[in-house]
C-alpha cells in the first residue's frame, strides 16, 4: 500500500494546536460498557 507523502512544513502546521473553537461530531456507543461514559466526560 502506498501512502501519500506530506512535506515537513505541512506536517508541522497540522501538529499545531487549534487557536479557535473547533466543530466536531462525537458518535459513540456508550450503552455497552460502564467506563465509556467516564471516558467521554
Amino acid at each position: 500500500m502506498n501512502f501519500p507523502t506530506i512535506s515537513t512544513e505541512k506536517l508541522l502546521k497540522r501538529l499545531e494546536p487549534p487557536t479557535s473553537k473547533i466543530q466536531m461530531v462525537l458518535d459513540t456507543d456508550t450503552i455497552n460498557e460502564v467506563d465509556d461514559q467516564f471516558a467521554i466526560v
